[in-house]
């Protein structure tokens, strides 16, 4: 099965809409999403996602100089300062830079933690259908929001009649 995720800073991004985006609409200005949560495939996802920041975050301790703010090569240092408290979450379960099993068992540890205790996280992972709205203008990701709520944010946002996902139509 195709897990199609919506992820505007290609991989290193806050803005991630997870699998699986079943349609989306965009425009110079605005896209549109609609999910259909995977929990499972969600749980993996978050956790590989949260074990990448944390490799980025053990390379920034090591070679601060690597993490600026001047090129596209590197990593933004605000972005992955950030990350402290993941990456103590990664280093209190001992785990190593090697994308071992064991390190792969503390992802879905971490990610599993996560989705049942935050509710965003659990809104993300057992809701039925996730509304979401990425604003261009301004790189910022909103939802996930349920049908209403999403109609709601489409009028307060100003987006185009014209701009609609199929199920809208």
């Amino acid at each position: 099965m195709d897990k199609r995720t919506i992820d505007p800073q290609n991989g290193l991004g806050m803005n991630i809409i997870y699998a699986d985006v079943v349609e989306y609409a965009s425009s110079d200005s605005f896209i549109l999403a609609r999910q259909k949560p995977s929990s499972k495939y969600f749980k993996n996802h978050l956790g590989f996602y949260l074990y990448f920041r944390y490799l980025i975050y053990a390379d920034y301790l090591r070679n601060p100089l690597n993490v600026d703010t001047t090129t596209d090569d590197q990593v933004n240092k605000e972005f992955v300062k950030k990350d402290s408290i993941n990456y103590k979450l990664f280093l209190e379960r001992r785990a190593s830079e090697k994308n071992t099993d064991r390190d792969k068992a503390i992802e879905v540890e971490i990610a599993d933690s996560l989705i049942n205790h935050d509710p965003t996280y659990h809104k993300i992972a057992f809701g039925e259908d996730n509304y979401w709205i990425i604003r261009l203008s301004t790189d910022s990701l909103s939802g996930p929001y349920s049908k209403e709520a999403y109609q709601q944010e489409r009028a307060l946002l100003h987006v185009p009649a014209s701009l609609k996902l199929r199920s809208e139509e």
